[in-house]
């Protein structure tokens, strides 16, 4: 279960990704989807999700730029 409305969260609460990362955060890291809203997966931005996006595979980050 998520927030279906997560346009009145704060833009600097939540980490928003794609759906290639928003996968591996789900199955590898076990993290919980905090909202979705279209193509936009939004997880709440806590000190565990930095340290994760750092070890986050280099391939992962790719698609991110184009």
């Amino acid at each position: 279960m998520y927030i279906l409305n997560p346009k009145n969260i704060p833009k600097d609460r939540m980490y928003v990704c794609n759906g290639l990362i928003a996968n591996w955060l789900i199955t590898n890291a076990k993290l919980p989807l905090m909202a979705r809203n279209g193509r936009d997966f939004m997880f709440a931005k806590t000190e565990a999700l930095e340290g994760i996006l750092k070890k986050i595979p280099w391939w992962m980050k790719v698609p991110v730029k184009f």
